[in-house]
């Protein structure tokens, strides 16, 4: 069945079987990815991808939530994307931020029902994605680092929707990710992340000041040298090339940094 097609769904949604069925899973998993820049795919299939990523995703759990009982889960897969804009998958990361947001906040208005929905964020994955959305375009993403097997990520989801939590993010790696998704703006993010050099290499574009907020300075730097230190474990182009930047943390003068940040409420590192 195509889950891009809105008929398809709603013709899902009458089926005899499915009004005898207790739904104790839902899992959200059809998506698909084009590593390239705004013009190189079609109008057609540009909407085609927020139809599935999307509309599916919404589309099924508006379908099965009549029919799923208390302790029923909703699994929406998400993913690291959907941490910050991406470009050159700035479709595919908009989706991705869309189900990661709307997961979260269904699972509130889910909770007198007593069905959790969780947001699953993962990192590259070994699967099927990378066939269909490597395309060959001059701009694209081209390095994908720590991929894992979809074992691993599935078997964190399904324990962590168990325990009830409405995100999942598994490996160490994409939760260091997440945290400077938090932490740094995104404008910020958008150039740590950007892989777009045809040799395969991330492209690492180093700012020279970044505004921290007091409180994550330390913490921030504890994660850099671990990142350093245990490189077969994280081993991130991100970790590594902020690492080098550590040691340029220092504690500016309130009165001089909240005059910078605008605000003479807020304490901020810079580095």
């Amino acid at each position: 069945m195509d889950l891009s097609v809105k008929d398809n769904i709603k013709t899902f949604g009458t089926l005899e079987e499915l009004k005898k069925c207790n739904i104790k899973y839902l899992i959200n998993n059809a998506g698909f990815a084009k590593f390239c820049s705004y013009d190189d795919i079609s109008i057609d299939e540009s909407v085609n991808m927020i139809d599935l990523n999307v509309s599916g995703v919404v589309a099924m759990g508006l379908v099965c939530i009549p029919y799923m009982r208390k302790g029923s889960h909703i699994i929406n897969v998400a993913s690291q994307a959907s941490f910050q804009p991406l470009p050159y998958q700035n479709i595919y990361s908009s989706t991705k931020a869309f189900v990661r947001n709307y997961t979260r906040a269904l699972n509130v208005e889910l909770r007198d029902k007593g069905i959790i929905a969780t947001a699953v964020c993962p990192g590259w994955m070994k699967t099927e994605l990378y066939n269909r959305g490597i395309i060959g375009a001059e701009r694209a993403t081209t390095y994908f680092s720590h991929m894992v097997k979809p074992s691993v990520v599935a078997r964190k989801a399904l324990h962590d929707a168990d325990m009830g939590r409405d995100i999942s993010v598994y490996s160490f790696y994409v939760k260091f990710c997440h945290l400077l998704a938090k932490i740094l703006p995104q404008k910020m993010m958008m150039k740590l992340l950007r892989q777009t050099d045809p040799f395969g290499e991330s492209i690492m574009v180093q700012p020279k000041y970044i505004l921290v907020p007091v409180g994550y300075g330390f913490l921030m730097s504890q994660l850099l040298e671990t990142a350093q230190v245990d490189v077969d474990g994280i081993g991130s182009h991100t970790a590594n090339a902020l690492y080098k930047y550590r040691t340029q943390l220092q504690v500016v003068e309130e009165g001089a940094i909240n005059a910078l940040a605008g605000s003479s409420a807020v304490p901020w590192y810079i580095v």
